[in-house]
């Protein structure tokens, strides 16, 4: 099962409270403001949005008045099969009275379609998701949630470089997405600028994987380590055909597929020993000290929920600072973007004036059918 606000309630109490402290007599004076969320919630091959609507509740939900008593809502949008274009979306979002934000759990592509639109509409959105460092390019009301491609791929590049001696890597990616062109750009010219060799750099236009061709094509060059910014299907297809050639390279992917590997395919950790992950959250990860002394491990945390508690921590923090000014979208956006330090679960985040958050970001490797931590850069 998906994490469901219940069962993250204890962890949502302790978070909450390192945000702000509120007190607890506080009634309702029978106003409202909602926040929405949009992304493709009853996908059966999206429980990542599942996953990260349930943090976002969970952090709202315990703490849903603020200090006059007015209430905090959740607005819902379902992208799954939706046939509304997503313009038509965020124009019906924003022309709801007293709704102060919106977080989307879509991906680069989707966001970078909307964006626009909504900085007409000065409709302030948390892209929770989104990687691509054009999501917020000159954009005064988009806003990123975790790091972007040009970090992502210089990190795993350098990691696999300096930490691991890695000498020669094989790339693949898909053509067809803008998120995973990017990063394998970034991790390419990173790779070569620290006299790395690239043996393969491949790019696919399906999500059938030609993965017994490609593993052909690659396996005479001899790389140490591929790196793959594919989606999770497409990385379960490879690591099953290469699981049955006998060969045993490095595999590095990126953010969020191993979550998804073990939230989906479970009963496959088998083939998921050895990888190497670059993500925003990993479940052993030494918690911050005002955390560790509770128990977390009943709370099937994952990258998404995550995620998920972590805007809601922004965005209860903007509503903190514009219930006492103007509780309206200009002063949330400007709220959002005034970098203040706020302690997530990793470590501190920090939304600066770009739009752009400062975050860690966890280097993993699955050990003994476990994703283990291994390393945080900031």
């Amino acid at each position: 099962m998906f994490p469901t606000c219940s069962r993250i309630f204890l962890l949502l109490i302790i978070i909450a409270a390192s945000a702000c402290e509120r007190p607890n007599n506080i009634q309702p004076n029978g106003e409202e403001v909602f926040i929405g969320f949009i992304g493709p919630i009853s996908s059966k091959d999206s429980p990542a949005t599942r996953d990260g609507l349930a943090g976002l509740k969970g952090t709202l939900s315990e703490r849903p008045l603020l200090a006059d008593g007015t209430l905090i809502k959740i607005i819902e949008v379902d992208f799954s099969n939706n046939a509304s274009p997503e313009s038509k979306i965020i124009q019906n979002l924003a022309d709801m009275n007293n709704l102060l934000a919106v977080v989307s759990f879509n991906d680069s592509e989707s966001v970078m379609r909307f964006s626009q639109h909504s900085e007409q509409l000065q409709l302030p959105v948390i892209a929770a998701l989104a990687t691509h460092p054009d999501v917020t390019s000159k954009l005064a009301y988009m806003n990123q949630l975790v790091f972007d491609d040009k970090f992502q791929g210089r990190v795993a590049a350098m990691y696999i470089r300096d930490e691991r001696l890695v000498d020669k890597v094989a790339i693949i990616s898909d053509s067809r997405r803008v998120y995973s062109q990017h990063l394998a750009e970034e991790f390419f010219s990173s790779f070569l600028s620290v006299s790395g060799e690239v043996t393969n750099n491949i790019s696919v236009d399906s999500d059938d994987l030609p993965a017994k061709e490609l593993i052909s094509t690659i396996e005479p060059e001899q790389p140490e380590l591929l790196y793959l910014t594919l989606n999770t299907r497409q990385v379960l297809q490879f690591l099953e055909a290469l699981k049955k050639t006998g060969w045993q390279p490095h595999i590095m992917v990126s953010d969020g597929v191993l979550a998804n590997l073990f939230r989906l395919h479970p009963g496959k950790k088998d083939l998921y020993e050895g990888l190497l992950s670059s993500d925003v959250y990993t479940p052993d990860l030494p918690l911050p000290d005002k955390f560790d002394q509770y128990d977390w491990s009943e709370q099937k945390l994952n990258t998404f929920t995550v995620i998920g508690i972590e805007a809601g921590l922004l965005i209860e923090n903007a509503l903190l600072y514009c219930s006492s000014r103007s509780l309206d979208r200009d002063c949330m956006q400007g709220a959002l973007r005034r970098g203040d330090d706020i302690r997530g679960l990793v470590g501190m985040i920090s939304m600066g004036e770009d739009g752009k958050t400062d975050r860690p970001i966890v280097i993993s490797q699955v050990r003994s059918g476990n994703s283990k931590f291994l390393v945080r850069v900031n």
